[in-house]
């Protein structure tokens, strides 16, 4: 990127921002960026021999910029790929969450799924999340993300920020990763660059302003929003905060979070910054803050009807629950239900939670996919297999080799010296990958063809994996 000429406009801002310091700024944006992994505390817990970032305990930087798709742990959801400074949002929900029980927390503009999956580690099964998109095209991948990940305790939604209005006062906690000029993902993305002006951080200002303004009456009085930007300048930044603070009396609030080498903290009007510099961290450009709705906000708690799911699942669970479906998953305080032709486990203590949300928003998917029935057979989901509570006595587990992961999350033929008839979990390093059904003569690969490896190996490139 070294022949990469920044906007003027841009050159002048940041100069006025951090001083003396601008030349090595700029050193450190036009150098390449260093990759980061973020582990699965319930998939994974071996040494890794990497660096671990410091503000998050399972992140990882990796030694070398190599790719991940060939490492059958990846595909398992045993760890993602993740911009270390964006794992700060682990401390600032640490410090809001404490020992709280029954949080509901959304995640308003959550695709890829990075800080969802990473909300999901920080939570208990007492918690729940939302995690919305409301680009239709970049669901898919947030849900798969998602499913990956395994967690049973989240609802899936596609719906515009001002669609939350109608669950009224419904929030305790959330997260707006906001729409940005996206000036600290200039090295990672180096076509932002040119995309940049003022008139594009003027818009985004405004876009994110709207975006705040219509979640706001989601969020319970006395709850927590925490904001965040991928960007510097502080149009995005503190002066939306301070816009928060003077049109809808947005309190600040103390967080007790351990000072970390390179993070930039501030406080201004009782409420804190926290600025991630490339010159100052090992990681991308990063801005968050964190403000509460005052107690004495008005409480609204209506409900908008949009569709009949609570009707349709009613008349649906009159259909008898296969046995392997109730026990398919080790999920204590749950209840398995059928929406459509699928059965899905769901939290029991967030049952009215989720009646009332399918009446105000369009879900995507709530809890975790069990399989459907299909001539008398049982057929397990994928997401079953990737499930942290899937019930491994009910099944024979096969451990593959590297090769045969690979062919299997392929799609392409292989042969299996071990298997047991009827439906078997693939394993690799003792992780789930996916389900094969064994036939007296062969086997039936059940892999998602929309998640297969397309590309193989092309014997050049360098490839991660974490189980060597």
């Amino acid at each position: 990127m070294a022949d990469i000429k920044l906007p003027q406009a841009f050159v002048t801002q940041m100069e006025g921002l951090l001083g003396n310091d601008y030349a090595q700024f700029e050193t450190a944006l036009l150098r390449p960026s260093k990759r980061s992994i973020r582990l699965h505390p319930h998939k994974w817990n071996q040494s890794l021999g990497l660096k671990q970032v410091p503000w998050y305990k399972h992140g990882y930087w990796l030694n070398e910029d190599a790719t991940v798709t060939y490492d059958p742990l990846f595909h398992a959801g045993t760890y993602y790929v993740q911009e270390a400074s964006s794992m700060f949002l682990a401390q600032l929900l640490e410090a809001v969450i404490q020992d709280k029980e029954e949080l509901t927390i959304l995640d308003l503009c959550a695709a890829p799924g990075g800080k969802s999956t990473l909300i999901c580690d920080v939570l208990n099964e007492k918690h729940l999340l939302v995690s919305n998109e409301v680009i239709k095209t970049r669901v898919n991948i947030l849900d798969e993300n998602l499913l990956k990940w395994g967690y049973n305790n989240v609802i899936v939604t596609h719906n515009d920020p001002a669609d939350f209005d109608r669950l009224g006062t419904f929030f305790d906690i959330i997260v707006v990763d906001a729409p940005c000029s996206g000036e600290g993902m200039f090295r990672k993305d180096p076509a932002a660059i040119s995309e940049w002006d003022e008139a594009h951080v003027e818009l985004c200002c405004s876009r994110q302003k709207r975006i705040l303004s219509d979640i706001w009456q989601a969020l319970k009085p006395g709850g927590i929003l925490i904001y965040s930007t991928c960007t510097f300048n502080r149009e995005e930044n503190e002066h939306n905060m301070r816009w928060m603070q003077q049109e809808y009396q947005a309190e600040g609030i103390e967080l007790n979070i351990p000072a970390f080498e390179g993070v930039e903290t501030s406080m201004e009007s009782g409420i804190p910054f926290y600025r991630f510099y490339p010159h100052k961290v090992n990681g991308e450009g990063f801005f968050a803050s964190v403000i509460r709705k005052p107690e004495t906000a008005e409480w609204t708690n209506h409900t908008g009807k949009r569709e009949k799911w609570s009707k349709d699942r009613k008349v649906q669970q009159k259909q008898a629950i296969p046995d392997i479906a109730k026990n398919i998953l080790t999920k204590e305080n749950s209840y398995v239900f059928l929406h459509k032709e699928e059965f899905r486990c769901f939290s029991q203590t967030f049952k009215d939670a989720l009646e009332q949300i399918s009446m105000c928003l369009k879900i995507y998917r709530a809890g975790t996919p069990l399989g459907i029935v299909k001539s008398k057979d049982f057929l397990p989901d994928m997401a079953a297999a990737l499930s942290i509570h899937l019930n491994r006595e009910l099944f024979t587990c096969i451990d593959l080799t590297y090769d045969e992961a690979i062919k299997y999350l392929s799609k392409e033929e292989f042969t299996l010296t071990q298997e047991s008839s009827g439906w078997n979990i693939m394993c690799y390093n003792g992780v789930p990958l996916g389900w094969i059904k064994a036939l007296p003569n062969r086997f039936n690969n059940y892999f998602p063809a929309e998640w297969r490896i397309r590309n193989q190996w092309d014997g050049m490139s360098k490839r991660f994996r974490i189980g060597e």
